[in-house]
């Protein structure tokens, strides 16, 4: 579901659901978070569900007691960036795509973290490439990691409504006394009779008709 999506205020409301889960691991949180941002058009419950699975990410590899976690917000001129920091275990640079493959984790071959499904990561860029955006990972062993992503700021202006093929636009009326646009008291819409070619009689015999007293039918 598309709306408009004030993503400072999606960042704390992400960071109010995981306060609990990070308390337990003594990991501690801070919000970089600008006065104000513009907003944007996304799906606020798709764009939850990824910070959720990038804090969730960050904690499991954070060392209990002493990890640390920052979510900053950043204002690009044509984009929002949002960048999640740890201080955790890090990620080699030759891991750095493999992690966002389906059912694959850094963690396989690290004992005593744990194991999840290994879909959190490929499922968040999936869903922020369907928002036209991008992301990403910068890390390196023992250094902690960042993941970011961008979405785009909206600017393009309303479309034109769609012009369909099998209804070409409407010619003006081809006889000036009977157009809508001269006569607005014409019965004629571009009808059928102002498309066919017709005879000055013809016409005579319309404009008498249409001057013609109603005698007969109403009481006089």
């Amino acid at each position: 579901h598309s709306a408009e999506v004030d993503l400072r205020e999606l960042i704390e409301e992400a960071a109010a659901s995981t306060a609990a889960l990070l308390r337990e691991n003594a990991i501690a949180l801070m919000l970089e978070l600008p006065p104000t941002a513009p907003r944007l058009r996304a799906d606020r419950d798709r764009l939850m569900q990824v910070l959720l699975n990038l804090i969730s990410n960050a904690a499991k590899f954070c060392q209990r007691g002493s990890g640390r976690i920052a979510i900053a917000l950043q204002v690009r001129p044509e984009a929002l960036q949002v960048d999640v920091r740890d201080n955790g275990i890090g990620i080699d640079a030759a891991d750095h795509e493999l992690i966002f493959e389906k059912f694959r984790q850094v963690g396989d071959t690290l004992t005593g973290k744990p194991q999840g499904t290994g879909l959190g990561l490929p499922i968040s860029r999936q869903i922020i490439a369907h928002l036209g955006g991008r992301l990403w990972v910068e890390s390196a062993r023992g250094q902690g990691a960042t993941f970011s992503f961008t979405l785009p700021l909206s600017t393009t202006p309303p479309s034109a409504p769609p012009t369909h093929a099998h209804e070409p636009p409407t010619p003006p009326c081809p006889n000036p006394a009977l157009s809508p646009t001269t006569n607005p008291t014409s019965c004629c819409r571009w009808s059928s009779c102002c498309r066919k070619p017709a005879t000055a009689p013809r016409w005579r015999a319309m404009a008498r008709r249409r001057s013609m007293p109603l005698r007969g039918r109403y009481p006089t």
